[in-house]
């Protein structure tokens, strides 16, 4: 797996690099000195994925973010980020990141993470859910009520499990239903949420209080999540 690493910090790049590269499953493609140079890098070298580290240059990061998802809509990214705005994150999510960590995860947390988004797998840790947690404005303001109001029960149910990082298999089981019906309410969630992917579910599940911040298990304080 080719790996990208951005970050405007030569220190911090450094060390995100060298933990990478001590995996033998990961290679290091190097980062250019601009971000220029470093879009035209990864369209030359096509990396499996980014680590992009947005710091305290979160327009900067932002701005390069949606520069590479039009470039390269394939390349995967991992947003390294401390910020607790959710709304940030969620803006992250819709602008097509794969995954938002902590840089305060421990290191196997983090490798797990881009282990993950790697293979194509969405991730969401528990330090971002909890960011997630609170309700945002516009559901206080109440201008989500009629989207959230129309889930039927078992609608609910699907996506308190997603929020634990259950799959589709796991949720058929759990519910003793098959796995198309699964994904048929899954296909009616998406529609009256008005959202696009699993992620994105599970954000806004967190936003909107569908989905509690405290992991069910011990298992779930992190999670890992298949595109639908």
């Amino acid at each position: 797996m080719r790996i990208l690493v951005i970050d405007h910090r030569p220190i911090v790049r450094a060390a995100l690099e060298s933990l990478i590269a001590a995996h033998s499953r990961f290679e290091i493609v190097p980062a250019a000195a601009t971000d220029s140079g470093t879009l035209e890098r990864a369209l030359r070298d096509a990396p499996d994925a980014v680590v992009l580290s947005v710091g305290s240059h979160t327009h900067r990061a932002f701005t390069f973010l949606a520069s590479l998802r039009q470039a390269t809509p394939a390349v995967r990214t991992l947003l390294l980020t401390e910020a607790a705005d959710r709304d940030l994150h969620y803006d992250a999510i819709r602008m097509g990141a794969y995954g938002l960590i902590s840089p305060e995860s421990p290191p196997d947390t983090f490798m797990k993470a881009l282990d993950c988004v790697c293979r194509g797998e969405y991730w969401i840790d528990r330090a971002t859910a909890a960011a997630l947690a609170q309700p945002s404005r516009a559901a206080q303001a109440g201008s989500t009520t009629d989207r959230v109001g129309a889930l039927t029960v078992r609608e609910r149910e699907i996506v308190a499990l997603i929020g634990d990082g259950l799959r589709n298999k796991e949720i058929s089981v759990r519910l003793t239903i098959s796995e198309t019906t699964v994904r048929h309410h899954l296909t009616s969630i998406f529609a009256k949420l008005d959202v696009s992917d699993r992620l994105t579910l599970v954000v806004y599940a967190f936003r909107h209080g569908l989905v509690s911040a405290a992991p069910s298990t011990p298992a779930n304080r992190t999670g890992a999540m298949r595109p639908a």
